[in-house]
């Protein structure tokens, strides 16, 4: 799954990088983060147990790369919507820090 979701193009763009633009625009024109994240998480589950059962897996996993982009800017903008201008810089630090430490982690944290 990880393979089409994540898949670069020989140019070396990400092909999910739009559905995270699309996620982002959509989210700041309509202030509605949330709403955004909770919806494309839905859907995510939903495409997830439909997959098994689709007739073209590769449609149904690139919808799965699809959905999953549209909530990346509302988590990552997080920060800045939230801490005040005083503390955001250092806010920011530590957010990714911790981010960057757990994606780096993730696959240690999975093996068991």
């Amino acid at each position: 799954m990880s393979a089409v979701l994540w898949h670069r193009t020989r140019e070396g763009g990400d092909r999910s990088a739009p559905s995270v633009l699309i996620g982002g625009a959509l989210a700041d024109k309509t202030k509605r983060y949330s709403l955004i994240s909770v919806a494309s998480y839905l859907m995510f589950a939903i495409l997830l147990t439909v997959a098994p059962r689709c007739d073209s897996l590769i449609l149904a996993f690139v919808a799965l790369g699809v959905v999953s982009g549209l909530p990346v800017a509302s988590v990552v903008s997080l920060p800045v919507r939230l801490l005040p201008p005083k503390v955001r810089p250092i806010g920011l630090g530590v957010f990714y820090t911790v981010f960057y430490v757990l994606l780096r982690n993730d696959d240690r944290a999975g093996a068991g």
